[in-house]
């Protein structure tokens, strides 16, 4: 069971999509072109999220990864809370490979945030609510998926290991078994001649 909860994780973390609903709820300025936008965010995200959880290429992740700080970027135009997007690719760059290209690309979508800061048209007080915590998040998310990552790679190195010990462990009982029979064998035939 605790297997089936860890491969639904980054699918319970889409709760935090909501983040896109607090500008258009609470700004009194919100029309309903506000809300298309959050639906037509939502809509170019969920395929590129999808993807980025399932590809193994390391270059089509870093496409993937690209894709959704732009989303960010670009949606942060129309909605503060568009930064979310920075932190889902945050936490998705922990699977590059090395490591210190995860850090490059965590560093990477920390600038992205920041710029979503800058550029935002979304009123100054809805903008510092919601877009300086994403460079936080980013930088907190991202870390926690290098370290994750990292402990996964650890524990497939470590099964590696224990399975090569096991085989060789296995080849030296069969070869202490082969010279016990050889010597049996030969002790054996030795006193047959002898007789």
């Amino acid at each position: 069971m605790n297997q089936r909860i860890t491969r639904s994780a980054p699918y319970l973390w889409l709760v935090y999509l909501g983040a896109l609903v607090f500008q258009p709820a609470f700004d009194p300025d919100t029309t309903a072109w506000d809300w298309v936008a959050v639906v037509v965010m939502v809509a170019l995200f969920l395929p590129l999220y999808r993807a980025g959880l399932r590809t193994r290429d390391q270059g089509r992740l870093g496409l993937l990864l690209a894709a959704l700080a732009g989303l960010g970027l670009l949606g942060s135009l129309v909605n503060a809370g568009a930064g979310v997007f920075v932190v889902y690719a945050a936490a998705l760059a922990g699977r590059l490979e090395p490591v210190r290209r995860a850090w490059l690309a965590i560093a990477g979508l920390v600038a992205v945030a920041g710029l979503g800061l800058a550029i935002s048209s979304v009123p100054m007080p809805w903008r510092l609510l919601a877009v300086l915590p994403v460079v936080v998040f980013v930088v907190v998310i991202g870390a926690a998926g290098v370290v994750e990552v990292e402990r996964e790679r650890t524990h497939a190195r470590l099964r590696r290991a224990d399975e090569e010990i096991e085989r060789l462990a296995t080849i030296a009982e069969r070869e202490r078994i082969a010279r016990d029979l050889h010597d049996l064998l030969g002790h054996t035939l030795s006193v047959i001649v002898l007789k």
